[in-house]
């Protein structure tokens, strides 16, 4: 039995031999160091992870991006919407104005025409209304009778058969129905009373169209607006030609880039008036006003003008009177300010009119440099 027993030991030894080299070969496989690999593996997953991120990311932009662009297309359709009714709106504008030019020059009477007629029509009825007055006077003094020689006898006389005058005149007497003649004349009254009032607003009509059309076309060239109120009034780039503004307030009024030819201030109110870049000088101008400068850029200068943010560059302003100007944020470049009058006053509840002034190498009123007096004029004046 033992020797059975040793006998499948021995058998038994070589299959014991090959498992532990088998065993020994899978451990050696089994004890490789892999923890580089696991790292890469790591960081490749995170990396996957944040790509996807980015995606999502990226895709909710575009999904932002794709609303917007909807919502501008939206937009811009409705733009195109209002472009096409702002530009149909123009049209009829245009087309309403075209026949209002029209209707002006079809018009049978000018302005001054049915001025004209107006005065006539005053004149009529004014001397109707003295005719009515004397036949009232007649009624009123019916009484009596008038002889032609002047003798006054009662008006049952007349035409009695015997002559009560001495020169016989109240026989054969024709008369006349005052009182009709009045109602007459009444009725003449209220007819021309209508005829006045239909021209009366014709004018009017055409005098508000006359003025819508000089505004659209910022033509107020020939007016008489002598002694208007034209305080804050905007004629900047406006054609005032021949225009009569002789003793006007234009107080604050911008008459920036206008047209001046022949244009009458004289006496005119000039209080912070801003006027630069003139096409010619006016005419006549206030006391203490002058006009200077060349054919499309004079400046009128005087006492208590807007000259603010004014650009002076080798300008001749000698002699001029700046009294109470208001010069703030201008700029005086190689110009000449001699003998000129300037003064320092409040334009406001904190600034003066020379605040915010740039001087350089410029003639002061005093006749000095504003390079040396600390590049200012403002102690020189």
């Amino acid at each position: 039995m033992l020797r059975s027993f040793t006998m499948g030991m021995n058998q038994l030894k070589p299959m014991i031999i090959v498992l532990l080299m088998l065993t020994s070969t899978l451990a050696g496989c089994t004890g490789i160091d892999t923890t580089d690999l696991d790292q890469q593996i790591a960081d490749q997953q995170q990396s996957n992870n944040e790509m996807n991120e980015t995606i999502n990311q990226q895709n909710q932009a575009n999904a932002d991006l794709q609303t917007q662009l909807e919502e501008r297309n939206t937009e811009i359709a409705t733009l195109n919407s209002n472009v096409a009714m702002l530009q149909s709106s123009i049209t009829d504008a245009e087309t309403y104005r075209d026949s209002l030019l029209k209707q002006l020059e079809d018009s049978n009477y000018s302005t001054n025409e049915l001025r004209v007629i107006m005065d006539e029509i005053n004149s009529t009825i004014i001397s109707i209304y003295a005719e009515i007055f004397n036949l009232t006077s007649i009624v009123d003094h019916f009484d009596d009778f008038v002889c032609e020689s002047g003798e006054v006898i009662p008006l049952f006389l007349v035409n009695d058969g015997f002559e009560d005058c001495y020169d016989g005149s109240d026989e054969n007497v024709v008369f006349i129905n005052a009182n009709a003649s009045i109602e007459d004349l009444q009725l003449i009254v209220a007819s021309l009373l209508v005829n006045y009032t239909d021209i009366k607003n014709t004018l009017q009509t055409l005098e508000q169209f006359n003025w819508k059309h000089r505004a659209f076309y910022n033509s107020f060239s020939g007016l008489d607006l002598s002694y208007e109120n034209l305080r804050e009034a905007n004629f900047r780039d406006a054609d005032l030609s021949y225009t009569n503004l002789s003793y006007a307030d234009l107080s604050y009024v911008t008459l920036v880039n206008s047209r001046m030819t022949n244009v009458d201030l004289s006496g005119a109110i000039m209080y912070r008036v801003h006027a630069t870049d003139l096409w010619q000088c006016p005419a006549s101008l206030p006391e203490n006003w002058e006009c200077r400068g060349s054919f499309t850029s004079n400046t009128l200068f005087g006492p208590y003008a807007s000259l603010v943010g004014e650009y002076w560059n080798a300008k001749d302003l000698k002699n001029l009177n700046l009294t109470g100007a208001d010069l703030r944020h201008s700029t005086f470049l190689n110009s000449n300010l001699s003998g000129t009058t300037i003064t320092i006053e409040s334009v406001n509840s904190i600034q003066n009119n020379l605040q915010h002034i740039i001087w350089i190498n410029t003639i002061c009123p005093d006749g000095t440099n504003s390079n040396n007096n600390g590049n200012t004029c403002e102690n020189n004046l």
